[in-house]
């Protein structure tokens, strides 16, 4: 059974869950179909409360979410909804949980049928939208929920030749100037700007077709133009090819070799076994809880976790919590712990991450070790690591258990896209470059047993606002108001 878009503009073999609506209401208020609230449909409706000029489920029918399925009005009174156009270009748009691409438009009437099925993939045409269908969903449970998230945002479950070529050479050039490249960089600032910049200067020598760019000054220093044509083309392709390679990744469908494959097109390494068993053994005794190390640490409020750092000095944020912000305040760099070195971990690192960045983005001189309480329900939000002071490439080892670890994308047009869902095994290391550290964001949800991590990054000494002077000083040479203000490292440098 497929869903085919009427040249009416109604949908036909419609066929949808609540876990659909529950995905559409996680999303965005913006992608609910316009009403009219005087509609006598909506009104005779409990499940449904108005917002304005549309409508959205009310609080009641979202705790019922998980009891059953929505099943169709047989009175003939469906909704009516005024004419509505999709935003974003070709960005999914969710719409009584069908997906809408290009200038597709969604007006009323329309017909429904009983949800027994889940949308498996979908393939498009042009301004028509086709939706094969199978099922059917289980109603309960987190893997439900996420399942349905993912095949409800399929397209096809491969990525083109071109779409591949061109994702990893911009990840490349994304490694290569510390930018998001395309992607949505955040909050604007001089210092993003500029790499951006130098980023648009070498892509537009290898795609001239994209057209030319241009510049523009409004917030008191120079930024890419984001109407310019460069930009304009080169974003839209760039999507295309991000919004295709997260399908693959988490497509159930995918093997393994080309979902690795596709990771590292987006800069992400997976290794497993990257440790032994007896390695993991004598790391985990070492920060083990009722050790002498563990109560040196310190605990995270907000996220119940328990971090150790090891290297550069860290400046203490002021707020009630010690969380690290990961800047740097430049002085001499305390030493990694002898467990560490011992394995020659930064070494078998090095190795590991060779060809993802030169030697000095692959000091690994930064340690920061998490242990996470299944107890606690330990977990780290999204976040990217410091851009301004740590350098390209962050390596991490997990040890005890697993995990899953969530990569994101904040542009606007994959904000319906569900984040990759990626499993981290006992004993594997993760290095993250290019687009996977600069564009997308990572975090770990609530963890379901303990865990460990090991997490190295390089400092960018020439970007921490230190010369060389202040990066010899001493530790007891910093100014006493400068001092207060520090989050030490767990071990000081070694003797001169």
């Amino acid at each position: 059974m497929w869903w085919s878009a009427r040249n009416d503009g109604s949908w036909e073999d419609n066929a949808w869950s609540t876990r659909q609506w529950r995905n559409a209401h996680s999303v965005s208020w913006s992608n609910w179909p316009k009403a009219d609230p005087g509609s006598s449909w909506w009104q005779a409706h409990p499940q449904f409360q108005s917002r304005g000029d549309s409508w959205k489920p009310s609080s009641s029918w979202y705790a019922r979410a998980h009891e059953s399925r929505w099943t169709a009005d047989n009175a003939g009174t469906m909704p009516t909804t005024n004419q509505q156009t999709c935003w974003g270009g070709d960005s999914p748009h969710w719409c009584w949980g069908a997906q809408v691409h290009d200038d597709c438009h969604i007006s009323a009437p329309w017909t429904l049928k009983a949800a027994e099925h889940h949308v498996e993939a979908c393939s498009l045409s042009a301004r028509t939208a086709s939706y094969k269908v199978a099922g059917p969903i289980v109603a309960d449970g987190e893997l439900a929920e996420r399942e349905a998230a993912n095949t409800i945002c399929s397209h096809e479950t491969s990525v083109s030749e071109q779409d591949r070529v061109f994702l990893a050479k911009v990840n490349q050039l994304a490694g290569e100037f510390g930018t998001s490249a395309f992607g949505d960089s955040g909050m604007p600032n001089p210092s993003k700007a500029a790499r951006v910049l130098s980023f648009v200067k070498k892509a537009a020598a290898i795609w001239p077709e994209l057209g030319k760019w241009s510049t523009v000054c409004p917030k008191g220093f120079e930024e890419i133009d984001p109407e310019c044509p460069f930009w304009l083309n080169g974003r839209a392709k760039f999507l295309i090819a991000t919004k295709a390679h997260f399908n693959s990744i988490n497509s159930k469908k995918i093997q393994e070799v080309n979902r690795r494959n596709f990771l590292s097109n987006m800069g992400f390494v997976l290794i497993e076994e990257f440790i032994t068993p007896r390695e993991e053994a004598k790391l985990l005794d070492y920060w083990r809880t009722n050790g002498p190390i563990f109560r040196h640490g310190a605990s995270e409020q907000h996220t119940n976790r328990r971090f150790f750092h090891y290297g550069p000095i860290l400046p203490r944020q002021s707020f009630g919590t010690t969380r690290s912000t990961l800047g740097v305040v430049p002085a001499r760099m305390g030493t990694m712990p002898p467990v560490v070195e011992d394995m020659q971990l930064r070494e078998r690192l090095r190795k590991a991450a060779t060809g993802l960045g030169d030697e000095m983005q692959l000091t690994f001189d930064q340690l920061y070790v998490n242990f996470y309480s299944a107890a606690a329900k330990g977990r780290i939000g999204f976040h990217h690591d410091h851009v301004g002071t740590m350098q390209g490439v962050i390596a991490g080892l997990s040890l005890s258990s697993s995990c899953e670890l969530h990569l994101l994308a904040l542009d606007t047009e994959l904000s319906a896209w569900p984040p990759l869902a990626l499993q981290l095994p006992p004993r594997s290391l993760y290095l993250m470059s290019g687009l996977s550290r600069y564009h997308l964001q990572h975090g770990i949800p609530v963890h379901r047993a303990d865990r460990l991590s090991l997490t190295f990054r390089t400092v960018d000494r020439g970007s921490a606002a230190g010369s060389n002077r202040l990066w010899a000083r001493e530790w007891s040479s910093l100014p006493p108001a400068e001092a207060a203000k520090c989050h030490w490292p767990l071990l000081p440098p070694l003797p001169v």
